[in-house]
């Protein structure tokens, strides 16, 4: 008879044998592709501007908030800006092309949520005094935003008649859409 089956046996959470996972890999395992792209401090802006939204019943897509996060980093970057700095002027770029780029670059998909969350951060930037002061007035930037992503003037996503919505860009802004099958396009 092989030895004694005991509850202890049944619940051995790794085989017999095999190393012990310690908390950083397994924090490091949950960590997404495009989370991992950040760095320590943009991960601490990330979790603020979460606990932010949290505090003040707005939903925000974790997801969504590190693309533009990662992006907006990039950016500033680039151009040699701040990294709280946003612009009225240049935001349809960054969501047509600067956000689907890192997206892609870093093995994700935009979510649904991306203007909502976009709206939110900014509006996180604004009620905690971190945006940055050559940015554009804030209903400046949330009214381009609402033009872009066909948003609310709250930053809620619009509905049209008949629960419809317009098309997407098909260039790669938010909801970007895929040619259907057999389309010539």
């Amino acid at each position: 008879m092989m030895g004694a089956m005991t509850v202890h046996s049944l619940l051995r959470t790794r085989p017999q044998g095999a190393p012990a996972a310690t908390r950083r890999r397994t924090a490091s395992q949950r960590t997404s592709t495009c989370a991992s792209a950040l760095n320590r401090r943009l991960l601490t802006h990330r979790a603020a501007i979460a606990q932010w939204a949290l505090a003040n019943g707005v939903s925000v897509n974790l997801t969504a908030l590190t693309l533009i996060i990662g992006a907006k980093q990039r950016l500033s970057v680039a151009t040699n800006q701040p990294f709280t700095r946003w612009d009225a002027e240049w935001l349809g770029e960054f969501v047509n092309l600067g956000l689907p780029q890192w997206a892609r670059q870093h093995g994700a998909q935009l979510p649904e949520s991306t203007a909502e969350t976009l709206w939110a951060y900014l509006s996180a930037l604004h009620h905690s005094d971190a945006l940055h002061a050559d940015s554009s007035p804030l209903g400046e930037i949330h009214h381009s935003l609402a033009v872009l992503a066909d948003l609310n003037p709250d930053g809620s996503r619009s509905r049209h008649p008949a629960g419809r919505r317009l098309p997407r860009n098909p260039v790669g802004g938010f909801g970007a859409r895929k040619p259907r099958f057999g389309s010539q396009t």
